[in-house]
This record gives C-alpha cells, sequence and structure tokens, in this order.
C-alpha cells in the first residue's frame, strides 16, 4: 500500500506555552510525498479532548515553542566544537533562569565570525507542556521553532531586535517554515532531563 510507505508527520503549535494542560493546540498534518511535505490536514484541539483516531498513522510529532517563550543570549566563543559550547553554555546562562523553574534545557546556533546564539527554556515550563502530550498519546521527537528559522534569516546584524520584535508570519510562511524545520530543524529543545 502507497499510502504505508509515506511518512506523515504532525507540528503541534502553540499560541503560549500552557500552565495548565488544557491549552488550545493547533496541529498540522504534513504528509512527505514525492514533492515534499504536503499539508494534509489542519485542526484545533483542546489537549484533554484529543482524540486519539485523529493522530493515527503519524510517524513523528514536532512541537513549536513560539519565540516570545523562549530566551536568547548571543555569546562570542573562541571555538565552534559543538561538544565544547554544551560544556561552556549552562555557566554563561546561570542565573538568567529564575530560581525554582527548573533547569534550562538549551540548543546553540552557529552565527557569523565567533559568535553563537544560545536557546533556551526553563524545563519547569516545558515539562507540563510534554506532561500534557504524553498522556494524549504524544511524544515530540523535536521541539522546535519555526519562528527562529525566519528570525536567522535576518542575518547576524539583526537577529537580536528581530528576536525582541519578531514579525507576525502569514500562514503561507508558517506551512513552509513547518516544511522546512521537518527536513531539518534548527534547534531541538528535546535534550538534557
Amino acid at each position: 500500500n502507497e499510502d504505508r510507505d509515506m511518512k506523515k508527520i504532525c507540528f503541534i503549535e502553540m499560541p503560549q506555552i500552557p500552565d495548565a494542560g488544557n491549552e488550545n493546540l493547533s496541529f498540522y498534518i504534513f504528509r512527505d510525498g514525492a514533492g515534499g511535505f504536503e499539508l494534509e490536514r489542519e485542526l484545533k484541539e483542546m489537549l484533554p479532548a484529543l482524540s486519539r483516531s485523529v493522530l493515527a498513522g503519524i510517524n513523528e510529532f514536532y512541537l513549536n515553542i513560539p519565540l516570545n517563550a523562549l530566551s536568547f543570549r548571543i555569546l562570542e566563543l573562541p571555538f565552534k566544537d559543538k561538544e565544547k559550547i554544551r560544556k561552556v553554555v549552562p555557566i554563561e546562562i546561570e542565573g538568567l533562569v529564575l530560581p525554582g523553574q527548573g533547569e534550562p534545557v538549551f540548543d546553540v546556533v552557529p552565527l557569523e565570525g565567533r559568535r553563537v546564539l544560545v536557546v533556551f527554556l526553563d524545563s519547569g515550563r516545558l515539562r507540563p507542556v510534554i506532561t500534557g502530550l504524553n498522556s494524549s498519546g504524544i511524544d515530540p521527537r523535536v521541539i522546535t521553532s519555526y519562528g527562529l528559522r525566519a528570525a536567522l534569516k535576518r542575518g547576524a546584524d539583526e537577529i537580536a531586535g528581530y528576536l525582541m520584535a519578531p514579525d507576525e508570519m502569514s500562514r503561507d510562511e508558517k506551512l513552509h517554515a513547518m516544511k522546512e524545520e521537518a527536513k531539518t530543524p534548527v534547534i531541538n529543545l528535546r535534550t538534557g532531563p
């Protein structure tokens, strides 16, 4: 059956990080065909009411964190080795996460020259989201931000200003960014704890 050979992914978009597990979420289901990812279905659902049949046949889930829920820091480092960068980042962002919020989860994006963009979020804000999704049978493989992809297109000199006041993306821009994220995520916060 040709249908079974096609990969299906679901992009879950949240308008904000919910404090409770009953946030209204947008689900975008894409089918990977010969021409790349195509939108198959789009729906809005409340997590507790989500029917498992809606998500049947989906191979992977991607969770989008909006830019306004993430924290950023641009570091200048004398090396590009990702392992070395991962060891230095916790020291650099220590004190930037409020006490009692949990350990920060982070990823890095190399910029021009020696600069590195650190994208982080405290695990205490992310945990209820993951728990709510898990209770509905969803385990996101990637936690990313398609808005960050749009920000990075601005170039290293403009990125800081854009991250503080991002443009509203059109529906077509969002869908295009989701397709690009499905191919190669710009970050994945599904690391650490």
